[in-house]
């Protein structure tokens, strides 16, 4: 008897042991980076009764985030924006929005989508966005002003056209900036619609003065199917003159049949022949939405939706794009296709992840499993990414942009399909330090520099500031709903084998 209370005694003091372990891991604290104190979301556009859509986020090293959206207010019927609407939160407060441009009715179908911008490191916001006053096709259009003055509209350099043969699908433009004044921009290119007489293609034109001057659009990738088209292109420069490229080709049906990548090692003036990374297999759903980023020198992930269902697949790239792993379901208990991820770093460095999703089917314990929310994620090295944490007061949205600046302060915003508005939530994360550059000092003469284009080689309250009624995001981590056994499942078998082992010693020996 007494050498069983012995035996009794070691087990529960094993257990205790165990128990101690677990709640001192540090599979339960918080990955660095992932607590955010969130201020509650603003209606930034206000615009009952019409549309606003198509928002985007630009970071400003100076500690301002400047955001831009289209929006309808013209009287004309229909219910497409017209109208590029511009705002900037200054850390504190968002100023007014104002009309910076505006389609025409001369354009026969005036709208105005998918602004996209880039700050040089002179201070100066590089602006593009589609107009369609020659359908089938729609024009692709450039401003820039100085950003301190960009709440003025008339700092905006009068709008130029620099293409005309754009496809106008969704998200199909990019702008990327490399110091130097170089601007690049990758885009579809073709008609619109089942009515087109020649292949589609994604094109690829670039500015070496600031925008100054444009080279003409090359082809870097031909769609030989007459039926597809391009769609989500994505552009980012990196050092060593490489520049990577990613778009999604859509078929007959509307629906991402693969995600291509290409490159270019000599800054866009020749590239390789693009691979397509994944390709939709049998009755698969798509492939779509994908978003690249650096991870490290020769480090690459390209992140999509799709698979079976509308999964997020990440594939990684070790050798700078020229070989790809295969795709890899990276948040295995969320859903849905509501945007691209959004990546963005912090003042430590770390790379922050947002995603628009819901949750499975299934996996009722993590959250809503009706409505999409905005998850956040950080990288962790190599295909590792930390568990998803959902961002209150983020539900019912499309597409979210967000950007960094001063090193801890983030800006979020999305589009809302039910009261098409759009919204903006403002945050600051923890452990982050703050870094701040000094204030822009306008350049006294803009002159176009020596350095001529080369010829490429085809191949609300809006001032007030935002109550102080922050919420911290949590770490799903730290839920028992969503705490993953599998990451503790090593430690805890070898313990019961400890002590079965030496129940089953103590028991012969008592024989």
């Amino acid at each position: 008897m007494e050498e069983l209370r012995k035996v009794l005694t070691f087990v529960l003091l094993t257990g205790i042991f165990v128990r101690l372990i677990l709640i001192s891991s540090p599979v339960n604290a918080a990955p660095v980076g992932m607590d955010i104190v969130w201020n509650p979301p603003l209606n930034i556009s206000n615009s009952p009764g019409n549309t606003s859509t198509d928002p985007f986020l630009l970071s400003d090293p100076t500690g301002k985030v400047h955001l831009f959206w289209g929006e309808k207010i013209s009287p004309l019927p229909g219910a497409q924006a017209d109208t590029l609407m511009y705002t900037v939160w200054d850390g504190n407060n968002w100023f007014k929005p104002i009309d910076i441009f505006f389609a025409p009715e001369s354009d026969g179908n005036p709208v105005i989508n998918y602004p996209h911008a880039v700050m040089d490191n002179d201070g100066f916001i590089h602006l593009i966005w589609l107009q369609q006053p020659n359908f089938p096709n729609y024009t692709l259009y450039y401003s820039t002003a100085f950003a301190p003055d960009a709440l003025l509209a008339d700092s905006w350099t009068p709008e130029e056209a620099i293409a005309t043969d754009l496809s106008g699908t969704k998200y199909s433009v990019d702008i990327a900036f490399r110091s130097n004044q170089e601007l690049h921009i990758l885009y579809a290119r073709g008609q619109q619609g089942e009515g087109a007489k020649e292949e589609r293609s994604v094109a690829y034109l670039r500015s070496l003065d600031g925008g100054l001057s444009w080279s003409d659009p090359v082809d870097i990738a031909i769609i030989k199917n007459i039926q597809n088209g391009a769609s989500d292109t994505k552009i980012l420069v990196d050092g060593d003159e490489r520049i990577y490229a990613t778009w999604t080709e859509w078929d007959k049906d509307g629906l991402g049949h693969a995600v291509h990548f290409a490159r270019s090692l000599d800054n866009g003036v020749t590239w390789e022949d693009p691979i397509a990374i994944t390709t939709t297999q049998g009755n698969e759903y798509e492939r779509d939405w994908s978003n690249i980023e650096i991870l490290g020198p020769d480090q690459l992930v390209i992140i999509w939706e799709g698979g079976w269902r509308a999964y997020r697949n990440a594939q990684y790239s070790e050798d700078g794009g020229a070989t790809w792993s295969r795709p890899i379901d990276t948040f295995p208990w969320l859903i849905g296709e509501n945007g691209t991820v959004e990546f963005a770093r912090d003042s430590n460095n770390t790379l922050h992840l947002f995603v628009a999703q819901r949750v499975r089917e299934g996996y009722f314990a993590y959250g809503d499993d009706t409505n999409p929310f905005v998850w956040h994620s950080v990288w962790e090295g190599g295909q590792k990414w930390s568990e998803p944490v959902a961002i209150p007061s983020t539900d019912r949205l499309v597409n979210p942009k967000a950007a960094i600046t001063g090193g801890n302060q983030i800006a979020l915003t999305w589009y809302n399909p039910n009261d098409l508005e759009i919204l903006v939530m403002t945050g600051q994360i923890q452990g982050a330090p703050r870094t701040l550059l000094p204030s822009w000092i306008k350049p006294a003469v803009m002159a176009p520099t020596s350095t001529p284009t080369q010829v490429l080689e085809p191949t609300v309250d809006t001032n007030g500031i935002l109550e102080p009624t922050p919420f911290s995001a949590t770490s799903s981590s730290n839920d028992p709903a969503r705490f993953n056994i599998t990451q503790i499942l090593p430690v805890g078998v070898i313990l019961i084998i400890f002590v079965i082992g030496f129940v089953v010693i103590f028991i012969r020996r008592s024989r």
